[in-house]
């Protein structure tokens, strides 16, 4: 971290799409229901790894079948959440990947 502003690695190992959708920033639900969309969406080919954006320690590791990590449980399906050794303003900052296929990783 440098300065005043958070730096992020980015995710993919390779140049890979960011889907950014600044003119409709809501997701859905199987009800129809727009939600805010929490984060960004990655479009790279099926079995692609994913990196931490930054060092930190994994914290999660799994479902969120019965705990809360989005709008309901079972939101995010597998997840991984990474706590960040940075800190932003005295408080923990956390990364948090959903809708993951294959989980390779653990607490």
């Amino acid at each position: 971290m440098a300065g005043d502003h958070f730096w992020l690695s980015r995710p993919l190992p390779s140049a890979g799409r960011l889907l950014i959708t600044e003119w409709l920033p809501y997701g859905y639900e199987a009800g129809g229901r727009y939600l805010l969309h929490n984060g960004i969406d990655l479009a790279e080919p099926k079995g692609t790894p994913l990196l931490a954006v930054a060092e930190g320690t994994v914290v999660v590791a799994g479902t969120d079948s019965s705990k809360l990590y989005g709008w309901r449980c079972d939101w995010y399906g597998n997840l991984v959440v990474i706590e960040l050794e940075d800190s932003w303003q005295g408080q923990a900052v956390y990364a948090l990947y959903g809708h993951v296929l294959e989980i390779e990783v653990e607490p």
